[in-house]
């Protein structure tokens, strides 16, 4: 039996129980995580003190490796959207200043 990725086919979209399309193409599958995540922030679909699904179940909803997800979240915590605690990944309750220099 081929395992289930193999069976789908690789040029059609990936679409998550959140909607995300995971497409193939030049675009990483992190950063398309990455944008999807930050522009729920954005809009306040996931709103100030919210709770992100865990690492895993994003992973599994997306249908990409655990590290792929981590780089997204890393990406999003760099820029001060979210703040990781022992608890989870919760969207920050206010956007911190970017460090110096990197305007």
């Amino acid at each position: 039996m081929l395992p289930r990725a193999a069976l789908r086919d690789t040029r059609t979209p990936q679409v998550s129980v959140w909607g995300m399309e995971i497409t193939p193409g030049p675009i990483a599958p992190w950063r398309q995580i990455y944008a999807r995540l930050r522009a729920q922030i954005e809009d306040g679909t996931l709103p100030p003190g919210a709770r992100l699904p865990s690492i895993t179940s994003l992973a599994q909803d997306y249908e990409v490796a655990l590290t792929t997800v981590r780089k997204a979240l890393d990406a999003l915590k760099a820029e001060g959207l979210v703040v990781t605690s022992p608890m989870g990944t919760f969207v920050a309750e206010q956007p911190s200043a970017p460090p110096a220099g990197e305007d």
